[in-house]
């Protein structure tokens, strides 16, 4: 992992971001993933890539961390389009 880089959520694949989710196992372990209002990862991933603060750190082409910051009253803001 010597070449990280952040990138928006929007500016990578859904499979990217399945993938990392799905490697999470041990993870799952101690805690679950919290889908909130969402019916699946899909639903997540959408909803969540219009929304300009959500960050994922790669390794080449292979997700392995993410940020999400959510604030309050931002209901209405979207990317830049």
């Amino acid at each position: 992992m010597d070449n990280l880089d952040f990138k928006y959520l929007f500016e990578i694949s859904f499979e990217q971001f399945e993938l990392f989710l799905n490697s999470l196992d041990e993870e799952r372990k101690s805690w679950s993933l919290d889908l909130q209002n969402f019916k699946d990862s899909k639903e997540l991933y959408d909803r969540s890539s219009n929304l300009p603060f959500v960050i994922v750190c790669m390794d080449k082409k292979l997700v392995v961390g993410l940020v999400s910051v959510n604030l309050v009253g931002t209901d209405d803001i979207e990317r830049d389009k």
